[in-house]
């Protein structure tokens, strides 16, 4: 029976019949390159620069008299686009292959994802929390991405970030695992995505008997790379600079089994997408957001940098599936 099967794809590919109703596209154009000047002309911020850079400034006088240690202030991009989202999910593939390749239909909404970072991972009652903080610009050659790496891991105010959010990894995975299971398997370690790199640790524990991977999903949120330190406080000083409530962005996307193991990204380098209305000259509306941890020694410009930085992969993706798909 496999052999039929697999004799009926060869002759599928040998006859040059796909079932597949996709479009198939080509373009010859580089996939890190920052966007065309035609889609960084659609994209449109809920934030000028001056309105992040002055955010930026309140969480550091928030910072400075004590009422948190860190905030992760991001901006919400958008854009108008006749590109499928399935096409850009295909070419977001391509450009930015991540540990979370993402593509769901939601009522309202579709989400397009290439997330790449743990939010709560439970296999076999051991629970992984991986923080993902500490960004660099990838490097146009292999020496100058070496020279960035370096750059990054010896970047006083980029480790100082990181190492709190391993802590609060470590307490997070504590309310839920057994005394003495709680380890940083991986610390500081420098993980390439095609756009930018980040610093990454690996956090993991065995969950105490009267827990659930719900339980540990429970102690996860909200991320603490998405939201600051304490997160709570820091999520209340967000609500008060931020435009627009975050929606799935910083939330989680995944899947619980019957088995209670569980799989679920951060909501990061995600795309939210509704059909645009009738008069605004497109089919579909993208929203990107982005966001940077800030800390009492904080650069506006640089914090604002690194947030466009971060949504580059997402508008090329857009870029991309324009020009090799069009409006398939």
């Amino acid at each position: 029976g496999g052999i039929k099967r697999l004799d009926l794809v060869v002759s599928r590919v040998m006859e040059h019949r796909l079932c597949s109703p996709l479009p198939v596209g080509f373009v010859d154009m580089s996939t890190t390159n920052p966007a065309s000047e035609s889609t960084a002309s659609r994209i449109k911020s809920n934030m000028t620069k001056e309105e992040f850079v002055e955010g930026v400034e309140k969480c550091k006088y928030h910072i400075s008299i004590g009422d948190a240690f860190q905030i992760v202030l991001s901006q919400r991009f958008e854009m108008l686009s006749d590109a499928e989202p399935f096409n850009v999910y295909r070419a977001l593939r391509v450009i930015n292959p991540s540990p979370y390749m993402i593509y769901l239909q939601c009522e309202g909404c579709i989400l397009v994802a290439s997330s790449p970072e743990i939010l709560c991972r439970v296999q076999d009652r051991v629970m992984v929390n991986r923080p993902l903080a500490g960004t660099r610009w990838r490097g146009k050659t292999e020496e100058e991405d070496a020279a960035l790496a370096k750059d990054l891991l010896a970047d006083e105010k980029e480790r100082a970030e990181h190492i709190m959010l391993v802590d609060l990894g470590r307490n997070d995975v504590g309310r839920v695992a057994a005394f003495g299971t709680v380890h940083v398997d991986k610390l500081m370690e420098i993980e390439r995505y095609s756009h930018v790199m980040h610093i990454s640790s690996t956090v993991t524990g065995r969950l105490r008997d009267e827990f659930s991977s719900w339980d540990a999903l429970r102690s996860a949120l909200p991320a603490g790379t998405v939201s600051g330190a304490p997160k709570i406080r820091a999520m209340q000083i967000l609500d008060t600079i931020e435009k627009h409530m975050r929606g799935p962005y910083g939330g989680g996307i995944g899947f619980v089994s019957f088995s209670d193991d569980m799989n679920i990204a951060l909501a990061l380098r995600t795309m939210v997408i509704r059909q645009a209305a009738p008069d605004q000259g497109a089919r579909w509306q993208y929203y990107l957001q982005a966001g940077a941890g800030l800390v009492a020694d904080s650069d506006p410009d640089a914090e604002y940098q690194e947030t466009v930085n971060k949504s580059m992969a997402l508008r090329r993706a857009i870029d991309l599936a324009e020009q090799a798909f069009g409006s398939s």
